[in-house]
């Protein structure tokens, strides 16, 4: 039996469900005014985030500052804590792994099928958490969203309902100042993934991001002022981030005003 099956396995770096960490209360409300001093966040469909117990929120990821946007968005604007998932290897770093691990960031083992991340989300479920997933991976390469079978795998095999959000306008190419930049999340009614027809994960996901960019993109777009098909891609985009964290942060930042005009 592989490991992550047995049920009194448990990640070094998972959090215990359903206590709020202290450092929440001081990186809570300085995490969510960087976001709205950076963003000004236009939100439709906020009520489709249940206030309490579980649900899996799955979001399109097209830039580095996405996260701040979702944290303002479900923290700040509805009150709910959002547990991401995070690859294992970004635990280790100094820097990184400090904030995930106070944030009670889930680890995601990879290299071992989806049994693991399935337990660990199972576990945030049932404790009536709120789990946040990019379903891509990684950060978007150019215009295609490439679904992954993780998010579909989760939600077929505990059945919470699942939260589709499209976010658009944090990608640093795009015009305007680089504070109170406008942004848009648009939020779709939860899904009952289990009365798709299918149970297959890789299609699950798929049908979740096919919502996403037809339906939810075109509307967070145009909240931001752009034509419903303009193009999400960064030129900066296929250049992937890499070094420290430290550097790493930097040159987000870098990017990130660089674009002021």
């Amino acid at each position: 039996m592989h490991r992550a099956t047995a049920p009194d396995w448990r990640h070094p770096q998972e959090p215990i469900w359903g206590r709020r960490e202290p450092a929440w209360r001081l990186l809570g409300p300085p995490v969510d005014a960087v976001g709205r001093t950076l963003f000004s966040v236009r939100i439709a469909g906020l009520e489709h985030v249940p206030r309490t117990g579980p649900a899996l929120v799955v979001a399109n990821h097209l830039g580095h500052l996405d996260p701040i946007v979702l944290f303002t968005t479900l923290f700040g604007r509805r009150g709910r804590r959002p547990r991401y998932l995070a690859r294992e290897e970004l635990f280790d770093d100094p820097f990184v792994g400090w904030w995930l691990r106070r944030a009670g960031a889930l680890p995601v083992v990879r290299g071992h099928g989806s049994a693991p991340v399935i337990e660990v989300a199972r576990r945030a479920f049932e404790a009536g958490e709120l789990v946040v997933m990019y379903p891509e991976g990684h950060l978007a390469r150019g215009d295609r969203l490439v679904a992954r079978p993780g998010a579909g795998a989760i939600a077929l095999a505990t059945g919470v309902p699942v939260v589709p959000m499209g976010l658009w306008g944090m990608q640093p190419h795009l015009p305007g100042p680089p504070l109170r930049r406008r942004a848009a999340v648009e939020i779709g009614a939860p899904l009952d993934v289990r009365r798709l027809g299918t149970q297959d994960p890789q299609s699950v996901t798929s049908v979740l991001l096919g919502l996403i960019r037809a339906r939810l993109l075109p509307r967070a777009r145009m909240r931001c002022g752009f034509p419903p098909d303009h193009p999400d891609a960064d030129p900066e985009g296929a250049v992937p981030i890499t070094g420290s964290s430290w550097r790493a942060t930097v040159e987000i930042l870098r990017r990130w005003f660089s674009r002021w005009r």
